[in-house]
């Protein structure tokens, strides 16, 4: 498992090098292209936008690894160790079920009432704690 785990992060490192590299060259070459021709390459900042997306969500598993994400620990700091690590997983508890209750709830939408009947999935959360775009859910 050890050597799979060095594997993924080398592959994960060498994947977020080449998406920087390909974003700096695109831009770069837009940039030289503008200054030089006064035109522009009409896909690269939509591009070079995407890449850095990928870079964002590529390159936050191994920063969260290392300990690189900005963080304030002064409360932990504060405590003994064995009370210390039990709130980074109280925390890690409470955010991932966050995430397993913002995801299962993530695809509704308010729509129209409509004449037909659709099957929707049931959501854990009452009526206005739903996710929705107006105020016609509530």
């Amino acid at each position: 498992m050890d050597t799979f785990e060095r594997w993924l992060l080398a592959g994960n490192r060498w994947v977020l090098i080449v998406l920087l590299a390909v974003m700096a060259l695109i831009i770069f070459a837009n940039v030289g292209l503008r200054y030089l021709t006064n035109e522009s390459i009409e896909w690269a900042e939509e591009v070079a936008r995407h890449l850095m997306i990928w870079l964002t969500f590529l390159g936050a598993g191994p920063v969260l690894r290392y300990g690189g994400h900005i963080a304030v620990d002064n409360l932990q700091d504060s405590l003994p160790s064995g009370l210390a690590v039990a709130l980074r997983w109280g925390i890690s508890l409470l955010l991932l079920g966050f995430l397993l209750l913002w995801s299962g709830t993530a695809g509704f939408t308010c729509s129209a009432p409509s004449s037909r009947p659709r099957q929707r999935p049931r959501s854990p959360l009452p009526g206005c704690m739903r996710p929705c775009r107006s105020a016609a859910c509530c």
